[in-house]
């Protein structure tokens, strides 16, 4: 059979014009007819209102059956008191907002009752293929085991190693540590001992198991690919005579590590991964079985297609087709003779997504199309003829779906369309938040921040002696050996914009000189900073100086941002609007107080 593999999604994304529904204009309640509430649920009136000139309640088993309705996410967030609080309000506003949308006709707009057709019909191919593809596939032991060994390559466990590692920031603390474990020490021991002083870096450093680095395989981590590679080629039992040092994230990491497991590559047996492949077995069942059954129905439904009769380049083609509404390209039986032209196919591709009539360009998409849609076409004639329209299931999502259109398109009409923004309206705005739109002083700088002082001495003298510090600090960042402010790989030396408050106070120093310089000044020595413990140091020179100013709306930005926030306020007052004149309409009565205390199960 053609195509297969994709004709079950396109079977869902295909729209399937030229079948009729007619809706009615009463508004049901949510609750599925074959669903049964406690007595007392159904008894416990949580709101009530009048709708021309009819009385409506919501019991506690609609609500809870409204609440059943949406996504797992949001019946967690509703099964307390407090989120059954939250929600029923909203709830009650989509119901009325609903009543007043068929009350404005809304609900014979051509694209509401097209959407909702549309949803309709892509229920009713979910379900029969769910009762014809996934409740006729039984996987059986022997698929399980067939389909394990022409994938075992896919069940290799890597390699993989453990160790108790020592990692810290500080050469010395690593070298007293590794005369420590040379004379005697535990390295475990002495792992939970830096721990509990906060010296524990990188490998090895978590707090509720010192030095335990767990399992890593040979491609754990490209950054820490020496240390991987070290471990993997000690022996258990083995301890590093030497300390390893690996740079990092503008850090050095001192490394001292003894070998505790070693685990070599295996296939994981068949009991391990049963659970694993069931969902794959399964797929590939569904696989076959659609196949079967898409060729068992066009087969005994004499489906035809007649791909010849597409004109080439059919969308590119400025005027319309001649005769194209009496060009048949499908045809097949079921509940008489049915056609689909040319005309027809046309329409429903580009009523597709903006980028997906692209896609059918060439003679060859359109052959596939064709197919696609025929067979969908069938499918869904399929589920109108063993009335699967009827079910419950497929009536209260339908219906669901069609209340949604409503309630957004009345939002629409009502609120979204009447939001229009004025200057005068915009100005208001911004003078009530002015304050958010105040920079503050700023400055810039070139910096170089070095962690060896012989090294930024050696560094200062060169610029000192006429050599670009732009060109030093790139030098460096090649190198790794830049770190804090200007160590940005992408902008070697470049800060960005600092303000005052950008450093914590222990680097006040080193914020105050940068602020006092003049632009185009470079500092007349190194600056020694302390931050966690450690000395950086740090030569610079002063790039801009922006004093603090007021951003005013002629900033595109600042009226981007006041116009969207105007809107959205707009926005909300008339929805709030909307919803107090339905509320008042319906002479609305909510019962908060009656919503059980005990949380749903």
């Amino acid at each position: 059979m053609r195509k297969t593999l994709i004709m079950l999604t396109g079977l869902v994304a295909v729209n399937m014009a030229g079948w009729q529904i007619a809706w009615s204009q009463q508004i049901d309640s949510f609750t599925d007819p074959d669903e049964s509430a406690s007595v007392d649920e159904n008894q416990i009136i949580l709101a009530e209102y009048q709708w021309n000139g009819k009385k409506n309640e919501i019991s506690l088993a609609d609500f809870k059956a409204a609440i059943g309705e949406l996504s797992i996410f949001q019946q967690e967030n509703y099964a307390s008191k407090a989120g059954k609080t939250e929600y029923l309000p909203e709830f009650i506003d989509k119901e009325l907002k609903v009543l007043a949308a068929i009350d404005k006709g809304l609900n014979k707009d051509e694209d509401i009752v097209k959407k909702a057709r549309e949803y309709k019909h892509t229920l009713l191919i979910e379900r029969l293929t769910l009762i014809e593809v996934d409740e006729k596939v039984f996987p059986t032991e022997e698929d399980r085991r067939r389909y394990y060994e022409e994938h075992k390559s896919e069940y290799i466990e890597e390699a993989a190693a453990r160790v108790t590692c020592i990692s810290v920031l500080e050469k010395m603390l690593a070298q007293e540590a590794l005369a420590q474990i040379k004379a005697g020490t535990n390295i475990s021991e002495l792992a939970k001992e830096l721990s509990e002083k906060d010296k524990l870096f990188g490998p090895g450093s978590n707090k509720t198991d010192p030095g335990n680095t767990g399992l890593f395989t040979k491609d754990e981590s490209e950054d820490w690919q020496a240390f991987v590679d070290a471990a993997f080629e000690m022996k258990v039992g083995d301890i590093t005579e030497e300390i390893l040092e690996l740079e990092m994230d503008h850090e050095t990491y001192y490394l001292i590590f003894r070998k505790e497991e070693h685990l070599p590559e295996r296939i994981a047996d068949f009991e391990e991964v049963r659970d694993y492949i069931e969902p794959s077995v399964k797929r590939e069942k569904k696989r076959q079985r659609i196949i079967e059954w898409v060729a068992e129905v066009t087969s005994t439904s004499g489906l035809k297609t007649y791909p010849e009769r597409i004109p080439e380049a059919v969308l590119d083609q400025e005027e319309p087709v001649t005769n194209a509404e009496n060009i048949i390209i499908a045809e097949f039986d079921c509940d008489g003779k049915q056609q689909i032209t040319l005309a027809e196919m046309i329409q429903d591709i580009r009523e597709l997504s903006e980028y997906t009539p692209q896609r059918y360009k060439d003679k060859a998409r359109l052959e596939e199309y064709v197919t696609l849609m025929a067979e969908g076409r069938l499918i869904l004639c399929l589920a109108k003829e063993r009335e699967l329209e009827k079910e419950p299931e497929i009536q209260r999502k339908t219906r669901r779906y069609l209340h949604t259109l409503l309630s957004n398109k009345l939002w629409k009409v009502e609120v979204e369309e009447k939001v229009k923004v004025t200057e005068e309206g915009i100005r208001a705005n911004y003078e009530t938040r002015k304050s958010e739109f105040a920079e503050e002083e700023q400055v810039r700088l070139t910096c170089i921040t070095l962690r060896d002082s012989d090294r930024a001495k050696e560094v200062f003298e060169s610029i000192r002696s006429g050599k670009e510090m732009v060109e030093v600090a790139k030098e460096l960042s090649d190198t790794g050996e830049l770190t804090g402010p200007g160590a940005d790989p992408l902008n070697p030396g470049d800060t960005g914009y600092l303000t005052r408050d950008t450093f914590p106070k222990e680097q006040q120093a080193f914020t105050d000189a940068a602020f006092a310089m003049e632009v185009g000044q470079t500092v007349d020595d190194i600056m020694t900073v302390s931050f966690q413990g450690r000395q950086y140091y740090t030569i610079f020179r002063k790039e801009e100086h922006n004093l603090a100013h007021q951003k005013t709306l002629n900033d595109s930005e600042v009226r981007r941002i006041v116009t969207a926030d105007t809107q959205t306020e707009m926005r909300n007052a008339l929805t709030a609007k909307l919803h107090t004149q339905l509320r008042n309409k319906a002479r609305l009565k909510i019962y908060l107080d009656r919503i059980p205390e005990q949380p749903d199960k």
